[in-house]
């Protein structure tokens, strides 16, 4: 044992195991390879000294002076160091497990493969601690050469300052970190995997790459976190806060079955993320990016997927995996759905439209889209009353959807397949349906007043009692429809398909039927207006006559 101060009255015959050193000094001192096992050098004074490869196992360090001191590669397991000061201490490849670090000052500390399993760092000082190992560039350093990771497995680390720390390829399962501070430290790579995490800062922390599976978030603050490519299978973010203007980055997470309920995720960009069968029950998504994302199986009850108050963004869930979801009561005023796939999702008192405030003056160009579901499949989706008037729904697929009392007013639905639908008392009046596929689909008490319905395919449909005043069914298709008790008036069946046809009781008043197969059609009690002059019309008139039409000549 060397010293440079000539007061320190210890000599080297006290330097063993169970020694009573407490309050010693050992500043500069050379303790290197010493056995200090189960001794106590408690508030002793130990400023750069080097304890390098020492065996201070079970060792009583509480409120020491360590500062700057070297503990590299040596042994402190079960020691009990809290309220000691660590600041710039030497602990690379040390070994800490079970050891008491509680309120101890680490900071700017050297943690290089380090192992923490099992110790309790709780309330402990530990940024801008280092605890990853970099090859310098300008070195030949061979793999064995490489000092591996922190090994923090089980750690209490609550309420602990990491900020700045540098936690990169860590081991850090099952640790303990609910209220820590780990703004701006890196934890690329980590293993995360059932740490606590509740209620720590976790301000501009990357976790890219990091696993954080079974990971708990709950009451987190995360904004503007990095956590792309990060796997967070089975975690709990209920009420945690993502927000960030910036856009928080979960692009490409594992977020399977993960508890997110009620938590802040708007502008955040979930690019391809896995959010399947996870709860999104009254989360926040205002203007989140979500495109290609699997949502299959969520639960996305109440949850706002609205383009929120920025009319220059939406909420992006174009080519989204949606089957099987529940959105009952979410909103998606303006959100894009275009290709999105949303096969037997739940839709109830979903909301879609964007309604200007009537005590707000608002101008034109702040008006935010309506919701765009061209493309997206909605099969067997529950949309019951929903309000989708002047959406985009072109080339979407509807087929056995439930849309009775949807309102659908305004709305773009070319070449959209709703064949089986129940459609029943829905509002589709000024709707483009051009090339619309209705086939076998339930249109009773429907309102499609002032429709396009141009080449439409209504064949087999159930269009009893249905609003189809000046519409436009030119080239339409309605082979085996029932049109009975249907309002036609001032329709435009132009080269209309009507074979076998039922439109009885039908009010057909001045409505263009030129260039109309009649044969075939049951026209009992049917009112017509042809207009004068000409064999054609007389023959009609005959014909209609005959079919038991109410004929009125104009």
């Amino acid at each position: 044992m060397t010293s440079s101060d000539s007061d320190n009255p210890t000599d080297e015959a006290d330097i063993k195991p169970g020694a009573d050193l407490s309050g010693m000094n050992f500043t500069d001192t050379d303790l290197s390879g010493v056995d200090l096992y189960n001794s106590d050098l408690s508030d002793a004074r130990l400023l750069n000294a080097d304890l390098s490869g020492a065996n201070l196992t079970n060792a009583n360090l509480a409120g020491a002076d360590l500062s700057a001191a070297s503990l590299s590669e040596a042994t402190l397991s079960g020691a009990n160091i809290s309220d000691a000061n660590l600041t710039g201490t030497d602990l690379s490849s040390a070994d800490l497990t079970d050891t008491d670090l509680s309120s101890a000052y680490l900071l700017d500390a050297d943690l290089t493969g380090a192992s923490l399993s099992g110790a309790c760092v709780t309330d402990a000082q530990l940024a801008d601690a280092q605890f990853e190992y970099t090859i310098p560039h300008d070195e030949d350093v061979s793999p064995r050469d490489i000092i591996p990771q922190a090994v923090l497995s089980g750690a209490d680390l609550s309420t602990a300052d990491l900020s700045g720390a540098d936690l990169s390829n860590s081991a850090l399962t099952h640790a303990d970190l609910s209220n820590a501070s780990l703004r701006n430290a890196s934890l690329r790579d980590a293993d995360l995997s059932d740490t606590n995490l509740s209620g720590a800062s976790l301000r501009d922390v990357d976790f890219s790459g990091a696993d954080l599976s079974g990971v708990d978030l709950t009451l987190a603050s995360a904004i503007d976190a990095d956590f792309s490519g990060a796997d967070l299978t089975n975690a709990d973010l209920s009420n945690a806060d993502l927000f960030d203007p910036r856009l928080t980055d979960v692009s490409g997470a594992d977020l399977t079955n993960t508890d997110l309920r009620m938590a802040n995720l708007s502008n955040t960009s979930l690019i391809q993320a896995d959010l399947s069968d996870s709860d999104l029950s009254s989360t926040d998504l205002t203007d989140a990016d979500l495109r290609d994302a699997n949502l299959a199986g969520a639960n996305l009850t109440d949850a706002d997927l609205s383009s929120g108050s920025r009319p220059l963004t939406k909420t992006d869930l174009s080519g989204a995996d949606l089957t099987g979801a529940t959105l009952t009561q979410a909103n998606l005023t303006g959100a894009s759905v275009s290709d999105a796939d949303i096969t037997d999702a739940q839709l109830t008192d979903a909301r879609f439209e964007y309604t200007i405030p009537q005590d707000e003056a608002i101008l034109p160009h702040n008006i935010i889209p309506q919701t765009i579901l061209s493309g997206g499949n909605l099969s067997d989706a529950y949309l019951r009353e929903a309000d989708l008037a002047d959406a985009r729904l072109s080339n979407a697929s509807l087929q056995g959807a439930d849309l009775i009392r949807a309102n659908l007013s305004g709305a773009n639905l070319s070449s959209a397949d709703l064949s089986n639908a129940n459609l029943n008392q829905a509002d589709f009046s000024g709707s483009s349906l051009t090339d619309a596929d209705f086939t076998h689909t339930d249109l009773i008490d429907a309102d499609l007043s002032e429709a396009n319905l141009s080449r439409a395919n209504l064949s087999n449909a159930d269009l009893n009692r249905t609003n189809l005043s000046d519409v436009d069914l030119s080239d339409a298709s309605l082979k085996k429809a029932d049109l009975s008790q249907t309002n036609l008036s001032g329709a435009n069946l132009t080269d209309a398909d009507l074979p076998g046809t039922n439109l009885s009781n039908a009010d057909l008043s001045g409505a263009s039927l030129n260039k109309t197969d009649l044969s075939d059609i049951d026209f009992t009690n049917t009112t017509v207006w042809i207009s004068s002059g000409g064999k054609k019309c007389i023959a009609s008139k005959q014909l209609l006559a005959e079919k038991g039409a109410i004929v009125d000549m104009k």
